[in-house]
């Protein structure tokens, strides 16, 4: 117990000195106008986050699988959430890794991870909400923001990288569709944060299998340089292989645990 609160202490300690580290974006934005397109975003998120609780639970009554494809209006908010993050990153409300990796660069040379550009809310809501539409059309636009910063939850210990970064979080939740853009990630960046946060969204999707996946690319590929990201990653990969294991290892439980209950239930019922 005492182990567990000065981790937790240790944890938001880190994570107040990363906010401060937090990069915001700058705009010349009115603010009045701000205020109005927050307040659009917020609302159609709201609207299609209630449209996938109702095909949730449709299909949790009916005993099947959520389609998340079936979630009505679906493809013309992804097209709207693309447009409306292109028109923040116009503005200049969000920056993209690259961008803020050359302005690093130039301005305070810190480019090893040290220091993130911050995702503003509305940003941040329309990242997750793509992610939980599995917007494979997304997928080009949230690989360019895998160091944009969104910390909503000082205290998140579920899949943290997730939380911290929500365009890695999304490009998880979206799938293997995302493999590609993270392994070109890898290969062209050269910024840490971005190579590690790309290794954490591969290890997520793959779970144990994630390792041998890399082992496999960095087995194919030819230019040294290149080889050496794709090693220096491994350890996130494998990090994100033992946690899959012991979540598995722990659904395995929990199974046999019901069905020793089961049993019993069945065994007390014969009894009577």
């Amino acid at each position: 117990m005492l182990w567990n609160r000065r981790y937790l202490a240790f944890l938001t300690v880190a994570l107040l000195v990363a906010a401060f580290q937090c990069v915001p974006a700058r705009g010349d934005v009115d603010t009045a106008a701000r205020v109005r397109q927050f307040q659009e975003v917020k609302r159609r998120v709201k609207q299609i986050d209630a449209a996938i609780s109702e095909l949730a639970a449709s299909a949790e009554s009916a005993g099947q699988e959520m389609n998340v494809r079936q979630v009505p209006g679906r493809e013309a908010f992804i097209a709207w959430a693309l447009s409306m993050i292109a028109t923040l990153e116009e503005e200049g409300t969000i920056i993209r890794d690259d961008d803020f990796v050359r302005a690093a660069g130039e301005d305070r040379k810190d480019i090893h991870g040290n220091s993130f550009p911050c995702g503003q809310r509305d940003s941040i809501m329309l990242f997750e909400t793509l992610g939980r539409l599995r917007a494979k059309e997304a997928i080009p636009v949230l690989g360019q923001y895998v160091i944009t910063w969104g910390l909503q939850d000082m205290m998140a210990s579920d899949r943290i990288i997730g939380k911290m970064f929500p365009a890695c979080g999304a490009l998880a939740a979206i799938g293997e569709a995302s493999l590609p853009a993270m392994l070109s990630n890898i290969k062209e960046k050269s910024h840490l944060r971005i190579l590690r946060n790309s290794a954490w969204v591969i290890g997520t999707i793959l779970g144990e299998a994630a390792p041998a996946y890399l082992d496999e690319q960095i087995r194919l590929e030819q230019d040294a340089s290149t080889k050496k990201k794709l090693e220096s990653v491994r350890r996130t990969v494998q990090e994100c292989a033992g946690d899959a294991r012991r979540a598995r290892l722990e659904r395995e439980r929990i199974e046999k645990k019901k069905a020793e209950y089961k049993k019993l239930e069945l065994e007390a019922e014969v009894l009577e």
